[in-house]
Parts: C-alpha cells; structure tokens; sequence
C-alpha cells in the first residue's frame, strides 16, 4: 500500500481556502469598522496567510486554481489594506523630508490596487469554469467577493 493510498481524504477538501476567504472579510470588515487592528497588521496577516496556504499546499501536492486564486486574493487584500491607510497630503508630506513614495501613497497606490482588483475580478471568471464542483468554486467566488469589498472601500 503506498503512502498517498492510506492517507484519508479530508472533511472539506477547500477548508484551507474557506478559511482564507473568512479571515480576508474579517479584515476588510475590521478596517471599514477600525475594531481590533490596524490595517497594516491585517496586511502582514495575509501575506502570512498567502505563504502558509502555498505552503500546505504545495506539500500536500493538491494546489490548484482555487489555491492560486486564493493565495492572490489574499496578496491583494494585503495591498489594498496597505491602500486604505490615510497619508497626509501637501505640506504635512513635504515637511517629512523623506516622501519619495508620498505621491504612490497618496493617490498611486489605491487607483494601482483597484485597478488590480479588477483584473483579479476579470481573472475569477476565467477560473471558475477550470474549477471543478461547487464547494471549489465558492471560495473562489468569495474571495473575489472580498477582494472587490475591500477595493470599493479604498476607492469609494
């Protein structure tokens, strides 16, 4: 018997995924509602969500498109968080003396990130018909959900 035989299938074989789609909302939730953290701490959370869920996956050896799509999602969400911290504008940036970014920050880097969520958006629709059954396709489809939230949240 080899290994890969006697290891039992999983309860949910998306659950990895499902929780990524649920801890990006609550981060997009707590940044709209300024609760727990601060949305750069939400950031270095889905970044770190990102490399543990490739790195399940990829030792598991069951990546797929809705891992990829998830992974980026939450990559997104992490720069959209990052996006929605209010920057000074004018003198109070000037005044710093080191604001080489300030222009990025200031008006770049959210029409950058929402223009991203909307390829991230255009993307989910030429994955989901690679993604097979239901229960895959409902973390893709949330994720993007978030991603659009928390997009539409820094724009508007």
């Amino acid at each position: 018997m080899t290994p890969e035989a006697s290891t039992p299938a999983p309860a949910h074989p998306h659950a990895p995924e499902v929780v990524a789609c649920v801890v990006a909302l609550i981060g997009v939730v707590d940044t709209w509602l300024g609760l727990w953290l601060a949305p750069v701490f939400w950031a270095a959370l889905m970044i770190v969500g990102a490399l543990v869920l490739t790195a399940l996956r990829a030792r598991a050896s069951r990546g797929g498109w809705s891992t990829h799509h998830a992974a980026l999602g939450l990559l997104l969400v992490a720069v959209l968080q990052i996006a929605s911290i209010p920057t000074g504008e004018g003198p109070q940036l000037a005044a710093t003396g080191h604001s080489h970014g300030a222009p990025l920050a200031a008006g770049g880097l959210p029409v950058i990130a929402s223009i991203a969520a909307i390829g991230y958006a255009v993307l989910t629709v030429l994955v989901l018909p690679r993604v097979s059954g239901w229960r895959a396709r409902v973390p893709v489809v949330a994720m993007a959900a978030v991603v659009l939230l928390m997009a539409g949240s820094v724009v508007g």
